[in-house]
C-alpha cells in the first residue's frame, strides 16, 4: 500500500497475483493481532501517487530537455531564447522539488 493506504499504481495491474481473498473475519483478527487496514475489493489507486508520479515524470522529463538543448555558444543560424529570470528561477525550484507547483505558463 502507499503511504495514504491505497493500491500502489506500480502494483495495480498485477494485484491479483500477489494477493489471496480471505474471509472478513479472519481478516479482522489479522488486522487486531498485526495492524494494518482492510483492502477495497476494487483496489482503488491512489490519486495522490498517480499525481505524484506523473509530476516526478514530467519535471524529468523537462530537466532532459533542457539539459540536452542548452548551450551557451551559437553556431551559424542558431538562435537563443530569452528567458524571465523570475520564471527561471521557479522553474528551477520545481525541478529540483522546491515548489510543488510550476511557474505558469509564459509567452
Amino acid at each position: 500500500l502507499c503511504p495514504h493506504g491505497k493500491i500502489q499504481t506500480r502494483l495495480k495491474d498485477n494485484i491479483h497475483r500477489n494477493l489471496v481473498s480471505i474471509p472478513e473475519n479472519v481478516c479482522e483478527q489479522f488486522i487486531s493481532k498485526y495492524g494494518g487496514t482492510k483492502l477495497d475489493p476494487r483496489f482503488p489507486s491512489c490519486s495522490f501517487c498517480i499525481d505524484l508520479q506523473d509530476l516526478k515524470k514530467r519535471k524529468k522529463e523537462e530537466k532532459e530537455f533542457v539539459s540536452s538543448n542548452d548551450s551557451r555558444s551559437l553556431e551559424y543560424g542558431d538562435y537563443w531564447y530569452v528567458i524571465d529570470e523570475t520564471w527561471l528561477k521557479q522553474w528551477t525550484q520545481f525541478i529540483s522539488c522546491l515548489l510543488y507547483t510550476s511557474p505558469s505558463p509564459r509567452d
